[in-house]
């Protein structure tokens, strides 16, 4: 698993690009979640957690190298079940990306209102994922 903060400072007004992943790089996505600030209060670096309205219309877009596709994925999708306030059995991780190689360096948060953004917060997902090698072998 992989913890990444991403802070909206360094893009543009709506796109907000993830930093370079080298470490994931060939790896295959196998789950990710994201949180809300009343969920978790600051992240891994101790940013405190974009807020519940800029969550609300922001989207993560994959690109999905070896299908060449883009997957626009809402944030609220990828929170688990604790969020917002459901009373939902717990998920801890969004489990649909049926092990796709990601092109981190492409991907990107887009915010539909970046008016909405504070420049001290950030985004946080939590990444499982596995070597491409070992899930060949367990198939």
């Amino acid at each position: 698993m992989e913890f990444l903060s991403v802070n909206p400072a360094g893009g543009n007004a709506n796109q907000v690009s993830l930093p370079v992943l080298n470490n994931l790089d060939g790896k295959l996505l196998m789950g990710l979640t994201t949180y809300s600030p009343s969920i978790v209060s600051l992240t891994p670096g101790k940013s405190p957690l974009v807020n519940d309205a800029a969550l609300k219309c922001s989207y993560l877009n994959l690109f999905v190298g070896d299908v060449n596709q883009i997957w626009n994925v809402p944030l609220v999708d990828l929170m688990n079940n604790q969020n917002f306030g459901q009373n939902n059995s717990f998920v801890p991780f969004s489990t649909e990306f049926n092990n796709l190689k990601i092109i981190w360096a492409k991907s990107f948060v887009f915010v539909a209102d970046p008016t909405l953004l504070v420049p001290t917060e950030s985004f946080m997902f939590n990444i499982r994922y596995a070597d491409a090698a070992t899930q060949m072998d367990t198939k």
